[in-house]
């Protein structure tokens, strides 16, 4: 009974011990994180912006009068917009693109007609255009691994910088006021 007891008593003293090393352990990382300097936002690629414009046919389905949405996925559709412009002729659609240059080597836009692949084509469809890029030769891993030099020499001297790669900035989708209620953000 007694050597069960000093079994219980060690295991404790054990536990004890690695939770104190742990709670140690934490705080000595917070003191050195703490002690880092923050440099701000890199922007990978550079900061240079360069801007597009694109014009497509305004394709409205067999019927001209279907619905239009404009996809662009993890290519700024956070800030997409749609505007109207008498500028632009009615039978067209514009796609105003900031990119930076260094990090998109290729702006496609698709176009899809939904009566291609309706089972029921006398239900009214839709037509979706997609705004796409390609990244240029490099990509994010392989622009950060461009960085590592600089990012292990800035952690030895306890500062950082946030690192960013921008690609598309924003999309204006522009079309004639006559089809502002036809094509929509998506």
């Amino acid at each position: 009974m007694n050597l069960k007891g000093n079994y219980r008593k060690i295991l404790a003293l054990i536990l004890a011990i690695g939770v104190l090393l742990c709670g140690l352990g934490t705080g000595v990382a917070l003191a050195e994180y703490s002690s880092f300097e923050y440099l701000g936002q890199k922007e990978m690629g550079g900061e240079e912006v360069v801007t597009d414009t694109f014009q497509e046919t305004l394709y409205r389905g067999r019927n001209g009068d279907e619905k239009v949405y404009v996809h662009a996925y993890g290519s700024g559709e956070e800030e997409m917009t749609l505007e109207t412009s008498k500028k632009v002729p009615k039978d067209q659609i514009q796609f105003v693109v900031e990119y930076n240059p260094n990090n998109v080597q290729n702006i496609h836009i698709a176009r899809e007609d939904s009566a291609e692949y309706d089972e029921f084509p006398e239900e009214t469809g839709y037509v979706s255009y997609y705004l796409t890029y390609y990244m240029s030769d490099h990509d994010s891993f392989g622009m950060m691994m461009s960085y590592k030099d600089e990012i292990l020499e800035n952690l030895k001297e306890k500062r950082f910088y946030e690192y960013d790669y921008k690609t598309i900035q924003s999309v204006r989708v522009v079309v004639h006021p006559s089809n502002k209620d036809a094509v929509k953000i998506y």
